[in-house]
């Protein structure tokens, strides 16, 4: 933890990206899931007040995450308040769905929520989903709906399709259930516009994930070496069809990632638990620094500027 005297002007920082959970609420119950089911949202004026700050302090990256974003009513005003404050455009927005809202599947035939696709494409910079494995069935038993793949899968498709211009991210989470299936996630996200690939090790911090930790668990050298080879493949192919591919073990948890609780709290992963230890509604940002290791989020938290 840093001194409080340091910290006198945003001049001495640099805020990279802030994951905000914008809403607790979500339309899955995924079993690897750690988000604070306990937690409310605030109001659209409580939000501006916080996002103002985020803007005035110079955040490059505001990544809108959940429960599941789109379920917050506001979500699109925020980002329209934002683009029209932020006179000089400083920052970058994203947003990370299960995309159950864009898509549904009927009677075996995908079909896009072309009007909502289109909101999110007109407001967010970066779009992230989440695919944890290379079919509907694995998918399924790591703890997502019965269609999943399928509908996330479509989704890329049309955007490859359509030409969409928007930045594509997904994330997965590696566990018991799909570690051996991420050289084949892998082949099948190459085939689509997608810049970044997130991986993350399974972590049994709270939730769901901390009820179910013995069904997913795995140890931090059969994380390794599942990455590493996708990442020796990615190395391996032609340069232009390579991803940017992130590893995030357990380290990369902590004193790194800044998150914003549905609440309006910081909170901070110690390596066991997860705390709410200031509240951004009512005290100053720069206090994140507090908290936050500034050149680990630095260096971690800038892998999607010159993508």
């Amino acid at each position: 933890m840093y001194n409080e005297h340091i910290i006198k002007s945003k001049d001495l920082f640099d805020l990279r990206s802030i994951c905000w959970d914008i809403t607790s609420r979500c339309n899955e119950q995924c079993g690897f899931c750690y988000r604070n089911v306990q937690a409310t949202d605030l109001d659209y004026e409580s939000n501006v007040i916080i996002l103002k700050k985020l803007l005035d302090f110079g955040v490059s990256k505001i990544s809108f995450v959940g429960g599941e974003p789109l379920l917050y009513p506001h979500l699109f005003d925020l980002v329209k308040w934002a683009r029209t404050y932020d006179k000089h455009k400083r920052t970058l927005y994203s947003i990370t769905t299960n995309a159950t809202l864009l898509a549904t599947v009927e009677e075996n035939n995908l079909v896009i929520n072309e009007k909502l696709l289109g909101e999110v494409f007109e407001h967010f910079d970066w779009i992230t989903f989440s695919l944890d494995a290379p079919n509907n069935e694995l998918q399924h038993i790591m703890g997502r709906n019965q269609q999943h793949y399928t509908r996330v899968q479509g989704i890329l498709k049309y955007l490859k399709d359509n030409n969409v211009k928007n930045k594509i991210k997904i994330n997965t989470v590696v566990s018991k259930i799909n570690i051996n299936s991420m050289e084949e996630l892998y082949y099948d996200l190459v085939n689509y516009n997608v810049k970044r690939w997130k991986i993350f090790r399974f972590l049994p911090s709270r939730g769901n994930a901390l009820n179910l930790k013995d069904k997913y668990f795995i140890d931090e050298k059969q994380y390794q070496d599942a990455v590493q080879k996708v990442l020796l493949i990615n190395k391996q192919i032609e340069k232009r069809k390579q991803m940017k591919i992130t590893v995030n073990g357990f380290d990369s948890f902590n004193n790194s990632y800044i998150t914003i609780s549905s609440e309006g709290k910081l909170v901070v992963y110690d390596g066991e638990k997860y705390n709410n230890v200031l509240s951004l509604l009512t005290e100053d940002i720069s206090r994140i620094f507090l908290y936050v290791d500034v050149n680990k989020h630095q260096n971690l938290r800038s892998e999607f500027v010159n993508l």
